[in-house]
């Protein structure tokens, strides 16, 4: 996975080009400016499994809305999906869900 400047040229996850190509054509390559220092990101889902090795250090947990007062760990699986897609290894993100 790349981040922070550094160039990724095969087998891009779909649309990850187009986020730092803005104009066409797009060069088949990943480049983001900036490496996710700060950044929060909030993932609505089944929840996410805390214990996940690529998510140590990286992840808070959250509140179940749908079951106020009940564990927000993942149990369908859905939600630790997503969060690795928003939370890929090597990025300095932190979740909460």
């Amino acid at each position: 996975q790349a981040a922070g400047g550094d160039s990724q040229s095969t087998s891009l996850p779909w649309g990850l080009d187009r986020i730092d190509s803005p104009e066409l054509p797009i060069d088949d390559k990943f480049a983001p400016l900036v490496h996710g220092s700060g950044v929060h990101i909030f993932v609505l889902d089944t929840g996410a499994r805390l214990t996940h090795e690529e998510f140590k250090g990286r992840i808070e947990e959250g509140y179940n809305h749908f079951n106020p007062g009940s564990d927000p760990t993942d149990l369908q699986g859905h939600g630790t999906h997503v969060a690795g897609t928003a939370l890929p290894l090597g990025t300095n993100y932190l979740f909460t869900i």
